[in-house]
């Protein structure tokens, strides 16, 4: 199961985190996997995932760390309001010269339209707070046993923590797990991801997850499971590069014998006149077969616990059974 449960201090239509939280947890306990990886959860929240789900433990991994753009906006904006006013008291009113224009465009994206920007996204997510963000990774010990774990970072420099790529808004970190299932000895490896948006990151990002993926599989035919909030469509460059041919993984949702639920899971909090996106994603390899994916739709009064909705997937090996 995969689940970007939104920040505590996030704006959300149902409440806040003191009412979104038993319904996350009453959805998870319905759920009933065996994994459960959860993105955006802020530290007021570490203790909901590491005991606040009966019958779970959690591995939480480390934090994202926080991006220093904000406060380079904050700091820049007032010094590019300042220098277009004086261009447009040293010039006058259009029509100007080419540089001109470019330059006054510059200015305005960096003095008006960059803390607008940020102004609406701290509003919708809540404040860019110290340590960041976390993707705990939840387990039901009666079923599966950890044997390791540990965090990279999307960057050129992934094991350093909160490292990022040029260009990038906001550190993101990538945790992952390997489990021994108690039935059977067997192993498999978990990594719960939650991607950043840009397009021009999406080669450098498949890079550090098919890296980490080789570096830490059990063994190279082990079963692996890449779980979380892509911030982007299945059709989007990032999952192409993950998937094969290009990649070693393939998309669990494709592949399902049994699909239920809406095929989206952002609904914007349920927003009139945004259309939903499908952004959360299970990739897998090894020889599994998917039995079942579903996305569900918890509400309360037809409000949502958060932006997304969950995804849950059944796997059996190739050749078992169905339960």
């Amino acid at each position: 199961m995969t689940w970007n449960v939104l920040y505590a201090s996030a704006t959300s239509p149902l409440g806040g985190w003191e009412t979104r939280g038993p319904v996350v947890r009453e959805t998870i306990v319905d759920a009933d996997a065996d994994i459960v990886c959860l993105q955006e959860i802020a530290p007021e929240q570490i203790e909901f995932a590491r005991t606040g789900v009966p019958g779970y433990e959690a591995r939480i991994g480390e934090a994202s760390g926080v991006s220093r753009h904000p406060r380079e906006i904050l700091f820049i904006a007032p010094v590019a309001l300042a220098a277009w006013a004086g261009l447009y008291r040293a010039f006058g009113a259009p029509p100007w010269a080419p540089w001109l224009w470019c330059m006054h465009a510059l200015l305005f994206a960096f003095g008006v339209l960059a803390p607008l920007g940020l102004f609406a996204l701290v509003r919708y997510r809540g404040p860019f707070r110290r340590p960041g963000e976390f993707c705990p990774i939840l387990y039901q010990p009666s079923r599966v046993r950890p044997t390791a774990e540990g965090s990279a970072w999307l960057s050129n420099t992934p094991l350093r923590p909160g490292s990022l790529f040029p260009l990038q808004f906001e550190p993101r970190v990538v945790h992952w797990a390997r489990f021994t299932k108690l039935a059977d000895d067997s192993e498999f490896l978990v990594v719960n991801a939650h991607f950043g948006h840009a397009p021009w990151h999406y080669a450098g990002t498949a890079r550090v997850v098919l890296e980490l993926i080789a570096r830490e599989r059990p063994t190279t035919d082990a079963p692996v499971f890449l779980l979380g909030d892509f911030n982007a469509v299945a059709e989007a460059g990032i999952v192409r590069r993950l998937v094969a041919p290009r990649g070693s993984l393939r998309l669990a949702w494709e592949d399902a014998a049994l699909r239920e639920g809406p095929e989206m899971t952002f609904q914007w909090n349920l927003a009139p006149g945004f259309a939903p996106l499908r952004l959360d994603h299970v990739l897998y390899a090894g020889a599994m077969r998917v039995e079942r994916a579903r996305v569900l739709t918890p509400r309360v009064g037809g409000k949502p616990p958060s932006d997304h909705d969950p995804v849950v997937v059944e796997f059996l090996p190739v050749g078992a059974e169905p339960r």
